[in-house]
């Protein structure tokens, strides 16, 4: 795992360094002269150092956290996307255990974003045909023949009457989808299929929401000219198309944890964000920072610090790095607060390829 390997490596090095690690322990306090009377105090904690804190960071616990991220997803859809029941449990997760620590002060900052997701199923005489939906799509269903639409269906004369009720195919090039998408809709369309005008897949975005757009998606070159030659054999070709998406905004959380010690006019910062794709639970992106910083956090709670260190879990990064623009749009009307600010280290997709020598020394330690 890179984090158990580069990243979190690179965490451990950099931390106490940038912490300001160098002051030695404070003696010991003096035994109590009455004995029973109190229980003795804890142990003073020394400042932190890169050693320490590697030692803390194990691969039981990483892998720990990374399956509590998994049972979040399986117990919401198979997914932690933002403002799914998924991510609001991974939330809650990272603020119980940062606020257990009793190390940090520990916030969950709200800010509303655009969530779009869906999936289509699109069927033909031939059988099943993999289609992929585009951001922003309404939903919608339909039943009816393909209507081959002339040129590359950017203009109103390019559907024919014929395509009202039923399913445009049109091929890709020259304009955008969203173009395809509403010229397909203004004719009266039911619905908009896109074929590739190269080899492979094709997905893309309608670029902005609740425009006048039909339901739209993409399918590959191959079965778009399937589909052309079955017409030209039989005459028409029959299909259903089922788009189920959904566009709306859905209010979510960053959280924000920071040293209650160390000198917060001088902070480093380290983070990663905490949201999956629609798809799946997202276990290595970004689950694996995720977790990463989350064990950092929690070990370095257990030294001191010279300078504050803040711990950043940002939301809505797969849609476009929305939690840390939100995060920064909010420290941006005060010069003095981004001036405190020393350095951020950011962890995404960490867990993949660890490097040799770390291979070596977690065999040798069971420690990464």
């Amino acid at each position: 795992m890179r984090t158990s390997a580069c990243s979190l490596a690179c965490a451990a090095l950099l931390l106490p360094a940038l912490a300001g690690a160098t002051a030695a322990p404070p003696p010991p306090p003096a035994k109590s002269k009455k004995p029973c009377a109190t229980p003795p105090p804890k142990p003073p904690k020394h400042f932190v150092t890169s050693e320490k804190l590697q030692d803390l960071i194990t691969i039981d616990g990483l892998l720990a956290g990374a399956q509590k991220l998994q049972s979040f997803a399986d117990a919401n859809g198979g997914t932690r996307a933002f403002g799914s029941g998924g991510h609001s449990a991974t939330v809650d997760y990272l603020v119980d255990t940062l606020s257990a620590t009793n190390y940090y002060n520990v916030t969950k900052q709200p800010f509303t974003a655009l969530y779009s997701s869906g999936k289509a199923t699109l069927t033909a005489d031939s059988g099943a045909i993999e289609a992929k939906i585009m951001t922003y799509t309404p939903g919608g269903a339909v039943e009816g023949v393909f209507v081959p639409v002339a040129n590359l269906g950017c203009d109103a004369a390019d559907y024919p009457a014929e395509v009202a009720g039923n399913i445009a195919l049109i091929s890709r090039g020259t304009c955008t989808f969203a173009e395809k998408s509403t010229a397909a809709k203004a004719a009266g369309a039911g619905a908009a299929v896109i074929y590739n005008n190269a080899e492979g897949t094709i997905s893309g975005t309608l670029g902005e929401p609740f425009g006048e757009y039909a339901p739209v998606v993409g399918i590959t070159q191959a079965d778009g000219q399937a589909i052309l030659a079955a017409i030209e054999a039989n005459g028409a070709v029959q299909a259903q198309l089922v788009v189920d998406a959904v566009t709306e905004e859905r209010v979510t959380f960053n959280v924000i944890a920071e040293t209650k010690t160390g000198d917060h006019d001088n902070v480093l910062v380290l983070g990663g964000h905490t949201d999956s794709v629609s798809d799946g639970p997202g276990i290595n992106d970004d689950g694996s920072g995720t977790i990463g910083v989350l064990n950092v956090a929690v070990a370095l709670s257990k030294f001191k610090v010279k300078n504050a260190v803040r711990f950043g879990f940002w939301s809505a990064e797969e849609f476009g790095l929305l939690g840390s623009y939100a995060y920064i749009n909010s420290l941006n009307g005060s010069e003095t607060e981004l001036a405190k600010l020393r350095a951020y280290l950011n962890f995404d997709m960490v867990s993949s390829d660890p490097l040799p020598f770390l291979k070596e020394k977690e065999n040798k330690t069971g420690r990464c």
